[in-house]
């Protein structure tokens, strides 16, 4: 069989997430199989191991003026260059995120046109990002969510979406996709193994991340201000959006008032290389209530610690299937409900959740705002992360003063029990055996060998968008401290 030619279509190539992601595909497929080029809003600032072409019309919407017909035809004209001929399939990141709605309509007619499609979804306008959603259901609905869903996820024979866990695969299928129709496509991890291992520092315990909103930084303050131990408390990295900047500086003006053992930004004091300065802690903590894929749940094992901190069930599934055992941590940290002012808190739920309801056209009634609060308790308990950010200060500061009756009114007592020993040789096998890139290629050349087998005719039809947007809208997923 001849080399299949795929496109790999993004807006930029700058670092992050998505860029390393499109670098794995390369590396995971053989050219034997399969001959790629790469089409790009603008052009690389890194060597690429295959062709590069750059369309202006896929940059971010605020950096082109370019409709979506040119932007089609530029597309083409550039796969047409590199190929000979347009590609056998199309690989879309992120087509409707809402970072360019000509993209978006520019994939549309692509499905219409009877194209092969691969539309790699990292994350949706509907999870959390109003703005990227009003401005798609104005350009391309013309404010109608009928026609917006028309546009925006196309259904056909030749149209699989490829997701990075377990939650979004489901809810693809919710808003009507078939099991031909989408597919499970975790990341690949590569955290290189540490050659040298440093000296375990005992009690210290790391959380590799950017302190930016979702990755709750006041839980992880809590457990410092819990420890009676004489443990050390470190975070990585600060954020770079500077609207992340004023949540940032309130807890590092709190963890200083509170003199809690905690370092800011440890990941620029220190001359250990990133795995090393991994393995050198005792364990590696993650606080985060939302993920994509869940890389920091799968990558401590493989720098040799073990993992401690609150577990994601619908990102991590798709990890204990494979034999990573998440078991030791937590879904909830449990916090007495009389800590907080009840009514104040319910009130600032109620107003946030119907903030967010309107910024999705939706309408909040009494009934949504009891879910998401039942959602939040477990008896007359509440879930710490479920909180505002006053109330997770409030708790913070009552833990602080007096550690000992805290820890015991909070559920669970411990972030880590040194005298649990995983065997953390079984998770490193697991996490290499299942989530390598030769896996990875083997997943993603079976999608491609399933769309070239498939049908390009029949009718195009669509998801149903307010079925996609109402699982993510539910309420018992609402976290006030996320849109407060």
């Amino acid at each position: 069989m001849k080399p299949l030619k795929v496109a790999l279509v993004h807006h930029h190539l700058r670092r992050g997430g998505v860029t390393r992601v499109i670098r794995n595909i390369l590396k995971a497929i053989p050219n034997s199989d399969v001959v790629f080029c790469v089409l790009t809003g603008e052009a690389p600032t890194e060597d690429w191991p295959a062709p590069v072409a750059v369309v202006e019309g896929l940059r971010y919407a605020e950096e082109t003026s370019q409709n979506w017909q040119d932007t089609l035809q530029a597309m083409r004209d550039a796969a047409h260059d590199v190929f000979g001929r347009l590609p056998d399939v199309w690989h879309i990141h992120n087509h409707s995120l809402g970072k360019n709605p000509a993209v978006t309509r520019a994939v549309r007619q692509l499905a219409d046109d009877g194209e092969r499609l691969l539309l790699h979804i990292h994350d949706f306008a509907e999870d959390g990002r109003p703005s990227n959603y009003q401005r798609m259901l104005r350009e391309l609905g013309g404010g109608d969510a009928v026609q917006y869903g028309r546009i925006t996820h196309p259904l056909a024979a030749h149209v699989v979406y490829a997701l990075l866990n377990p939650r979004d695969d489901a809810f693809i299928a919710g808003a009507g996709a078939n099991a031909e129709n989408h597919a499970l496509l975790p990341n690949a991890v590569e955290l290189c193994e540490p050659e040298h291992r440093p000296e375990i520092r005992k009690g210290f315990y790391l959380y590799p991340t950017r302190a930016i909103r979702r990755k709750n930084i006041g839980e992880f303050l809590l457990w410092a201000a819990l420890d009676q131990t004489g443990g050390r408390y470190a975070v990585t990295l600060a954020p770079e959006n500077p609207k992340e900047h004023p949540l940032y500086e309130r807890w590092t003006a709190l963890a200083q008032e509170l003199k809690l053992p905690v370092e800011f930004e440890a990941g620029l004091n220190t001359d250990l290389p990133f795995n090393e300065f991994m393995a050198s802690a005792e364990a590696i903590c993650t606080t985060s209530v939302q993920e994509g894929f869940g890389m920091a749940f799968l990558e401590p094992w493989l720098a040799g610690r073990p993992l401690a901190g609150r577990d994601l069930p619908e990102v991590t599934a798709q990890f204990g299937a494979c034999g990573v055992d998440l078991s030791r941590m937590y879904r909830r940290l449990l916090v007495p409900l009389d800590w907080i002012d009840r009514g104040a808190f319910q009130r600032k739920l109620s107003e946030a959740y119907a903030r967010f309801a309107e910024a999705y056209n939706r309408h909040a009634d009494e009934d949504s705002v009891q879910r998401a609060m039942k959602a939040a308790m477990e008896g007359n308990r509440i879930d710490f992360a479920r909180l505002d950010i006053a109330s997770q200060e409030q708790i913070i500061r009552r833990a602080a003063a007096n550690p000992s009756a805290a820890r015991a009114m909070i559920d669970p007592v411990e972030l880590f029990d040194s005298k649990i020993k995983d065997d953390l040789e079984s998770q490193r096998r697991n996490v290499r055996e299942h989530f390598n890139l030769r896996q990875y290629g083997e997943r993603l050349m079976h999608i491609y060998l399933q769309l070239m087998n498939g049908t390009t005719s029949g009718q195009v039809r669509s998801l149903a968008a307010h079925r996609l947007l109402d699982q993510f809208m539910a309420p018992e997923r609402f976290m006030l401290m996320l849109y407060e």
